[in-house]
């Protein structure tokens, strides 16, 4: 059931591969209209990678064969085409690096959140009995750093790692522009 619907909405190839296809107006479409970068380096659109982004949570990372973006204005010189698909490849692979710095970055607030528990609560269990308030603070606030700590190990970095899978899944398809 759901290769047939994945075969009507995107182009299936060899071995269960699939190709997405995207129509733009024009080649500035393609990219950030922000970005006030020369052609060299310049962003994707948001609509553009929210689209591929989500074609790839749809057929799965490893599945994408081809994106084919079909440019409707028409394109004569054969270098722009080319530094399009260039600029493409290095957004991605931009977007990658960028996301591994934010594991590790998360990575290590983990561990300093997990530390800080532990110190937290070790302070709570020598703390004295007659002063309660200093016992329950230190315990409370040792328990939500350890909280924290476990949420960013393993909810939020799964996801990013996930994130960088896919664009893994990106950078290795093959990219074609052609003009209408």
């Amino acid at each position: 059931m759901r290769n047939s619907i994945l075969s009507t909405w995107y182009k299936s190839g060899n071995e269960g591969k699939y190709t997405i296809e995207l129509s733009l107006d024009s080649p500035a479409s393609l990219f950030n209209p922000i970005d006030g970068a020369n052609s060299t380096y310049r962003d994707v659109s948001k609509e553009v990678r929210l689209f591929l982004h989500g074609s790839l949570k749809d057929i799965g990372r490893a599945k994408v064969e081809n994106i084919i973006i079909n440019i409707k204005s028409k394109i004569d010189d054969g270098r722009i085409v080319h530094q399009m698909i260039k600029n493409i490849y290095a957004h991605f692979n931009l977007e990658k690096h960028l996301l591994i710095k934010i594991i590790k970055k998360k990575f290590l607030q983990a561990i300093l959140l997990l530390l800080g528990s532990l110190i937290a609560l070790l302070f709570a269990m020598n703390s004295d009995s007659e002063n309660w308030l200093i016992h329950e603070g230190f315990t409370l606030f040792g328990w939500v750093l350890g909280w924290n700590g476990l949420a960013k190990l393993f909810f939020e970095i799964p996801n990013q790692i996930s994130s960088i899978y896919n664009l893994k899944g990106l950078i290795a398809a093959t990219v074609e522009i052609k003009s209408l």
